[in-house]
Order: structure tokens, then sequence, then C-alpha cells
């Protein structure tokens, strides 16, 4: 399974007065899916999205897997990318003009 298709399965997280309540009480989060995402799907992106460590992506990978991505390419096939910004497992930035 391509970490791509993983991080399309989950669309947002679920905002209501009972998700809220649930994230207060048990520390979860509550997401919106498609609905032909599978478990695995589910849980790979939640544990990409939520605990980015466990993955341990280089800088490249990540850049990469960033790329891939059809929301990312929307923005960086307006211009080119002149900066990444990296933070190991942390966050992953691009500055297009």
């Amino acid at each position: 399974m391509s970490v791509n298709k993983s991080l399309q399965a989950v669309l947002a997280p679920q905002v209501t007065e009972k998700a809220t309540m649930v994230a207060d009480k048990h520390n979860q989060i509550a997401f919106k899916v498609k609905k032909d995402a599978t478990k695995m799907q589910q849980i790979t992106n939640t544990i990409l999205m939520i605990r980015p460590a466990a993955f341990r992506m280089n800088e490249e990978t990540a850049v990469n897997a960033a790329l891939e991505l059809e929301k990312v390419q929307n923005y960086t096939s307006q211009g080119s990318i002149v900066k990444t910004i990296y933070v190991p497992n942390r966050l992953l930035n691009f500055v297009v003009k």
C-alpha cells in the first residue's frame, strides 16, 4: 500500500459536540474518511498524521511522498519550488513562486 493512497483515505477531522467529548474524555480524535477506505488505510493515515516519528522518513522520502499528493501537485504546478523547509518528523513546507 502506498503512503500516497493512505494519505487520501482520511478527509478531515470530525468536529462535532460528540467528537469533542470523546476527544476530551478518552484522548481520541475522530476523522471523516472516504467510504471506500480500508481499515488499514485509515490506520496508516492516522499514524502518519498523529505520530509521524513512527515512520522515520528522511527528507528525500518525505518530499517525494508529498509531491505525489494531488493537493500538493495543484499548488506546485502553478510555479516552481524555490525553497523546501523540512523539520524531521514534524514539518514539510514548500515555497512556490
